[in-house]
């Protein structure tokens, strides 16, 4: 027979017995081969140890090893090399759309700096509806879009994406929209860029269409 110990917790894995199972002595005495732990957590790290417990009147119990594994995470981050950005317009050449994939200006908090060329700002002269598009080196199942806004207090009028239509499509000629119009947050007015998620499932290519022209932050 077997004593299975099981959770996320390595320190009550290790320590747990039949006295004290402190949560973790999911099967006591089992004969069977297998244990079926049901639907585990997406990137969430599990510790087990199997016990060996001699049969009556013996009774006697060895303790197992600590073993564990990670589940894999809900989703993946795309490398950056396989995507190619294009926009409607540029505010200079160090102000592409390039900078919305390359990782410039964020910091291991993912907070973005206020630089201009660490991020893509469209022309306000430029072709509009304003767009920036996103193609990939293969169909995509995406699970979250990020797009970053800030606010500088030091610049009179600033403009941010505020309502979006999305697009996407498997050849890069038939389009498909996402929904309808997609809202995207105010900034909060801090000296940083925080990231605004989105929940999106959609096959790429994709293409992001704003209801005025692009820059940081909100007019004012």
């Amino acid at each position: 027979m077997h004593d299975v110990y099981f959770g996320t917790d390595q320190t009550k894995v290790t320590d747990a017995d039949r006295m004290n199972p402190k949560d973790v002595l999911i099967s006591q005495g089992q004969n069977a081969t297998r244990y079926d732990l049901g639907r585990l957590e997406f990137g969430q790290t599990y510790y087990w140890r199997i016990d060996e417990v001699n049969a009556p009147p013996d009774s006697s119990i060895f303790k197992g090893s600590i073993w564990s594994f990670t589940v894999e995470p809900l989703a993946y981050p795309i490398n950056p090399n396989n995507i190619t950005a294009t926009a409607s317009s540029s505010n200079t050449p160090a102000e592409g759309p390039e900078k919305t994939v390359n990782g410039s200006g964020l910091d291991a908090n993912d907070l973005h700096s206020t630089a201009n060329t660490d991020m893509w700002l469209s022309s306000l002269t430029g072709p509009q509806p304003t767009w920036i598009q996103y193609e990939f080196d293969k169909a995509q199942k995406l699970h979250q879009l990020g797009y970053g806004t800030t606010i500088r207090p030091s610049r009179r009028n600033w403009f941010r994406i505020k309502e979006a239509t999305i697009e996407y499509s498997a050849d890069g000629i038939n389009w498909t929209t996402l929904g309808t119009a997609h809202e995207f947050g105010q900034a909060p007015g801090w000296p940083v860029m925080h990231i605004i998620l989105a929940l999106i499932l959609v096959v790429w290519p994709q293409r992001m269409s704003g209801s005025q022209p692009t820059a940081t932050g909100e007019e004012s």
